[in-house]
């Protein structure tokens, strides 16, 4: 790995760790079921290679060059759109606990973005006045 400057290749080294710790996690753990079909098991390595571990490049590209303030609100936003999406489909009901927590998770990304947003506009002003 790069010793003090994170690249992008190390995600590919943190992945492989992440992975061999997850098998370990489960064969110490878990009762496993390997009997699995060959469709099953090209589901779960195209899904390894394609959506889940471009979403870690991305990550990591979008905490080095982005809003890491809006980063951090939208990946909140999955559970929520998850939650949505399974009412709406008819797989999951919206209890109160859900409800409860969606409006939490949106409370949260809206203090996360403003405040800091707030405290800027008045160091600006601040520096106008001075």
């Amino acid at each position: 790995m790069a010793g003090t400057k994170s690249d992008v290749e190390d995600i590919g080294w943190i992945s492989i760790a992440v992975a061999v710790l997850a098998l370990g996690s489960h064969l110490a753990l878990e009762s496993s079921y390997w009997d699995l079909s060959f469709n099953a098991w090209a589901s779960a390595i195209l899904l390894g290679l394609g959506p889940v571990g471009g979403a870690f490049y991305l990550w990591d590209i979008g905490l080095k060059f982005g809003n890491r303030q809006l980063l951090a609100s939208l990946s909140f936003a999955t559970p929520v759109i998850s939650s949505i999406a399974l009412f709406l489909f008819g797989i999951s009901t919206l209890s109160t606990a859900i409800s409860i927590a969606i409006v939490l998770i949106m409370v949260g990304a809206l203090i996360s973005n403003a405040v800091p947003a707030l405290i800027m506009k008045r160091r600006l002003r601040q520096a106008a006045n001075a």
